[in-house]
């Protein structure tokens, strides 16, 4: 009888130690795929912030070139006023020269 009993013990103990073998591989996996998880998570912040960082270079070079066009445009203007200034005073010395004659 007390073969009987240690042999059916035996065998709970037996299914308990599968049952734990397979607990820890199922934690084991999870485990794994928490770690994989975080990985492509830290991968794609990352990713995040290069792009960030890129995008504020844009605008930074964005407001460089649109700095650097309104002064192009206004030495643009200013060049008009001096080459209208000329054209007038060119006219008024012809017209001048021609009053003289």
């Amino acid at each position: 009888r007390a073969a009987a009993r240690l042999s059916h013990l035996e065998e709970e103990c037996q299914a308990s130690s599968s049952e734990l073998e397979q607990e820890s591989r199922s934690k084991a996996k999870w485990h794994e795929e928490c770690l994989s998880q975080e990985a492509e998570q830290s991968s794609a912040r990352l990713a995040l912030e290069e792009a960030e960082a890129a995008l504020q270079r844009a605008r930074e070079s964005e407001a460089e070139h649109q700095s650097r066009l309104e002064r192009v445009s206004e030495e643009l203007k200013e060049a008009h006023k001096a080459l209208d200034e000329e054209k007038a005073l060119g006219a008024a010395a012809a017209s001048a020269m021609a009053a003289s004659e």
